[in-house]
C-alpha cells in the first residue's frame, strides 16, 4: 500500500512540475541579467508582482524560492493512509543567481509521471538482487585488501 501511495505521490509532483515549469521559466528567461533580490534578501516587489499563482491545496503545493545563489521550484505531495501521512517533495532548479542578480536560467528535463506499480516492484527486486552482488564483491574486495594491505607496490 506504502509503495503505490509513494507512486501516486510522485506521479502527482512530477507532473505538475511537467505543466508549471516551461511557463515559469519563461517569466524568468526576460529576467537574466536583473537584480531581483533586495540587499536583505527579499524579492523586489516590482518582481514579486509578476510571480505566476501556484497550487496550494492540501495534497499539493508548490513555492518558487529565490535565494542569493539559486532559482527553484519546491514541489511537495502528501496522502493520509490510516493514521500516516506519506509525502514526496522534490526541487526543479530553475536557475543560477549571484549576489541576488539572476544571470541564467536553467534547462528543463520533463519528469517522468507515469510511473506504475508492476515496474516500480521489478526495479526494487532488480535493485535489491543488485545490492546482494556489491555487498559481495565489497567483501572480497576488503578481505583482498586485508590479506596483502601491508605490502608495498
Amino acid at each position: 500500500m506504502k509503495t503505490e501511495i509513494k507512486i501516486k505521490l510522485v506521479n502527482l509532483v512530477n507532473s505538475y512540475a511537467n505543466q508549471t515549469v516551461p511557463s515559469i521559466i519563461k517569466i524568468f528567461e526576460g529576467l537574466v541579467g536583473k537584480q531581483l533580490l533586495k540587499s536583505d534578501g527579499k524579492m523586489m516587489l516590482k518582481y514579486a508582482n509578476i510571480m505566476p499563482s501556484l497550487v496550494q491545496e492540501d495534497n499539493l503545493k508548490a513555492i518558487i524560492q529565490v535565494e542569493y545563489s539559486w532559482l527553484e521550484l519546491w514541489i511537495r505531495s502528501s496522502d493520509s493512509t490510516g493514521d500516516r501521512r506519506e509525502y514526496h517533495e522534490t526541487m526543479v532548479h530553475l536557475g543560477s543567481m549571484k549576489d541576488g542578480t539572476l544571470i541564467s536560467i536553467g534547462n528543463f528535463t520533463p519528469l517522468k509521471a507515469d510511473h506504475k506499480i508492476e515496474t516500480v516492484k521489478e526495479m526494487q527486486q532488480a535493485a535489491a538482487v543488485a545490492k546482494r552482488f556489491l555487498n559481495e564483491a565489497q567483501k572480497l574486495y576488503d578481505d583482498a585488501i586485508m590479506a596483502c594491505g601491508h605490502f608495498e607496490k
